[in-house]
Parts: C-alpha cells; sequence; structure tokens
C-alpha cells in the first residue's frame, strides 16, 4: 500500500468516518458535566436531589394551609416564587453535575427562606392569630439548614438551623394570641435537637467520603509516579538489549589493526542508536520525513493487520499544500490547531516523531482493546514541511470522556501529556457512545 494508490473500499470509509465526524462536531455544546471520579461531588449531587424532595413534600404539607389567614394576598405566591427559584436551581445544578450552580442554589434557597419570614412580617395584618404554627413556613425550617450542610461546612449549617428555629419561633411569638410560651419554645427545642442529629450524620458521611477522595488522590498520583519508573525500567530494558545485541557482537566483531567496513558501520550503528536512547530523543537529532513516515507506520502495523492506514504526505517540492480540508480539527475549548508553515526543509526533530509515533500507538491501542471485535480502525498521516496530524479512527463502542477516572492513565499520560511535553505539540479527543472514537495528534513547528 503506498501513499498514491490506497486500498479499495478505503475512500468510501474515510468519507463516512469524516461525516460522522462532522456530525458531531455539528452539534450544539452542552455545559453538562458528570463529574465521576469524586465520590464527593456524587453525594453532594444526592444532597441536591434530597433537597428538592424534601421542599416538595413539605410544601405538600403545606397546601392545605393555604391561603395564609391574616395576611396579604400576595404573601403566598411571593413566598413561594422566593423558594420556587433557587430550589428549581438546585435541581438543574445536581442533573447537570455542576458544583457551582449548586452552591449557589443552596445559597439562593437559604436566603430565599431567610427573606420570606422577613416578608410575613410585611404581609401580617396586625391580627393576633389563635393558631400556632402561624403559617406553613415553619414546615420548612431544616430545610435551610439542609442545604448548606450540601456545600459548606458544618458550622454554617448549624448557625443556619439556630437562626431558622429562633426565626420561626420569633414569628409565632410575635404574631400568635399567647406570645411566647413554653409550649412554643418546646415546639422549637424537638425539630434543633432532631434536625441537629440529622445534620451530623450528613456532615460526617461527606467528610468520610472526602477523606475517601483526597487518599483516592494520592493512590492515582502514586500510579502516575509508578508509571514513569515502568516506563524507566522498560527504557532501561531496551538499552540491556541494545549492549546485548550490538555492542557486545560489535566488540566481538572486532579484531587487532584495520576493521573491515562492516565492523565499522555496525559500531557506528550501535553508538548512534546509544546516543538516541541515553537522550531519551531529545537531543535536537532530526529525522527525514522519509524516515519519519517510515516509523509511523511501522508503529501501526505492528500492533495488528486490522487497522488501515492512510498516508497524505508532501515531502517533496509539493510541500506547500496544506491537508486535505475535507478532514475537519476536533476541536477542544482552550485549545487552538497552531497551524503549520509551509517553509522550511522536509525534516521533523526526533522527539517530536518519537512522541507522535507513541501517542498514535497508544490510540490504537485503546481501539484495539475497547471498541470492540467488529469496529472498523483506521489512521490517516498527514506531513508537509513542519506540520505532522495523525487522526485514530474507529466506529466502535466509544465512551464518554467526561466519565474517564483519573486513575486510567492511557489518555491522560500517554496521549495528553506526552504531546503537551513537546513544543508545538497538541493533541484532541472525541467519542460518542456507540459511535465511535477520533483521536488527533499533532506538531506544528516554528
Amino acid at each position: 500500500m503506498t501513499a498514491g494508490h490506497p486500498p479499495a473500499g478505503w475512500r468510501e470509509r474515510q468519507t463516512m468516518l469524516r461525516a460522522r465526524v462532522a456530525e458531531i462536531l455539528m452539534r450544539p455544546r452542552t455545559d453538562r458535566k458528570r463529574i465521576v471520579a469524586s465520590q464527593t461531588a456524587r453525594l453532594q449531587v444526592f444532597g441536591g436531589y434530597l433537597l428538592l424532595s424534601g421542599v416538595l413534600v413539605s410544601l405538600g404539607l403545606a397546601i392545605p394551609a393555604m391561603p395564609t389567614e391574616h395576611a396579604a394576598a400576595w404573601f403566598d405566591p411571593v413566598a413561594l416564587a422566593l423558594l420556587t427559584v433557587p430550589t428549581i436551581g438546585v435541581a438543574i445544578a445536581a442533573w447537570n453535575r455542576n458544583m457551582r450552580l449548586l452552591g449557589i442554589g443552596t445559597n439562593g434557597y437559604v436566603w430565599a427562606y431567610f427573606a420570606d419570614i422577613g416578608l410575613w412580617f410585611a404581609a401580617w395584618d396586625g391580627v393576633r392569630i389563635e393558631d400556632t404554627p402561624v403559617n406553613w413556613l415553619t414546615t420548612l425550617a431544616g430545610m435551610a439548614a439542609f442545604a448548606t450542610v450540601i456545600t459548606r461546612s458544618f458550622g454554617k449549617a448549624m448557625l443556619v438551623l439556630i437562626a431558622s428555629i429562633v426565626g420561626c419561633v420569633w414569628m409565632n411569638a410575635a404574631t400568635a394570641a399567647e406570645g411566647l410560651s413554653r409550649e412554643l419554645i418546646a415546639t422549637g427545642i424537638w425539630p434543633l435537637i432532631f434536625a441537629g442529629l440529622l445534620l451530623s450524620l450528613a456532615y460526617k458521611t461527606l467528610e468520610t467520603v472526602r477523606e475517601y477522595d483526597g487518599a483516592r488522590a494520592l493512590a492515582i498520583e502514586e500510579a502516575v509516579i509508578e508509571a514513569g519508573l515502568v516506563a524507566r525500567n522498560r527504557e532501561r530494558a531496551r538499552f540491556d538489549a541494545l549492549v546485548h545485541d550490538r555492542v557486545i557482537a560489535t566488540l566481538i566483531a572486532a579484531e587487532p589493526g584495520p576493521q573491515s567496513d562492516t565492523t565499522i558501520t555496525q559500531a557506528r550503528s550501535a553508538l548512534s542508536e546509544l546516543d538516541r536512547l541515553a537522550s531519551g530523543g531529545t537531543d535536537g537529532a532530526t529525522l527525514g520525513g522519509t524516515e519519519a513516515l517510515a516509523r509511523m507506520r511501522d508503529a501501526v502495523s505492528g500492533l495488528s493487520d486490522r487497522v488501515e492506514v492512510r498516508v497524505e504526505a508532501q515531502l517533496g517540492a509539493d510541500a506547500s499544500r496544506g491537508p486535505d480540508p475535507e478532514v475537519p480539527d476536533l476541536e477542544v475549548p482552550g485549545l487552538e490547531d497552531p497551524g503549520a508553515d509551509d517553509s522550511g526543509p522536509v525534516s521533523y526533530p526526533s522527539p517530536v516523531v518519537h512522541a507522535i509515533t507513541e501517542a498514535m500507538g497508544e490510540a490504537v491501542r485503546n481501539s484495539l482493546r475497547h471498541a470492540g471485535p467488529e469496529a472498523n480502525i483506521a489512521v490517516l498521516i498527514e506531513m508537509r514541511s513542519r506540520f505532522v496530524r495523525v487522526t485514530v479512527s474507529d466506529d466502535g463502542k466509544g465512551f464518554d470522556a467526561d466519565a474517564v477516572p483519573p486513575e486510567r492513565l492511557g489518555i491522560a499520560v500517554s496521549i495528553g501529556r506526552r504531546m503537551a511535553l513537546i513544543d508545538g505539540g497538541w493533541g484532541r479527543l472525541r467519542s460518542v457512545i456507540d459511535r465511535g472514537t477520533t483521536v488527533q495528534v499533532g506538531w506544528s513547528g516554528s
């Protein structure tokens, strides 16, 4: 297979692949983030749903008490609206797993509840009320404290609880016929104790989960360090193999006096390979376009014969032509394609070729491992002067990129971090469940 003669059926498959990627890119973006790596976030989201349920149940119990007697007609709708708006915000935040919006919604609910208590005095007609509680706000006394404990500290939640209970007792005492009585004080102490115990339990659960998340983050960090050690040990094994296969063989072949051309060539090859491994590919050496392309194709062909490879390379005088415009760039917020310079020799820094080859290999391995046995996997290599872009696409199972736990290092370390460590390097990923995955890595030199 050559660059000028692609295999039969490739053009149709590539066209379908490009159409699918373009369709994905045309979909409207959403701010929804599924935060699955943090158990604390999960528990806070669950707390948001509990708050929503508690408010709905409490309001359901309060409906028979409406309209509120001895209050202006505007009190009930205004008070309900003040509580409903932040509650809806909490529901939206929980559904979208948006922690910032969840914090805003819970804070808004707390302030709305205290605002309703203040509005009661403005709406009250001044007539003493025989029955207590004097209005339906008392059924929601504990909800404000629970909203606080979801995203704030236990101390702030207890202050809100005490302020809520005191506000309800004060509201009843100021407008009830009996004023402040022992019975009224007792009705305030009981919910204070009961709700305080529930708040303690909720906060302790959150703290335990936060400790778990901290330990998990530390374990992930240690796993990254361990992965680096494994990589260094693997490189050391390559040194050992090189010493055994080339250095020792060269020494054995060496004889006193002038050496043969074969021995000299073998020695130079061994020294060159030792220099390359010792520098980790960062010695400033360059590779010609043909050799760089050969390394990339060899890296793919050595993995599986299921992978189809196509090359669009301008390594000669026509290098000024840009890459195929039909191939869309995968867009990631905050990351822009630095573009390409059409001038300059057709050669590439050795660390660039090494990084792209390794990242491409990891992307292909991920597709082989996760896309499914029936998935089609294609690799498109685009090369021109000071520009390389490799696209690895499959039409397999796909996955939710936001749901990848941090301990899975293949994407973050083997692709993302590897490309970020080279000047001009970039990497992008787009995946949709049941629609496949596309990974792009590339480099643009200055």
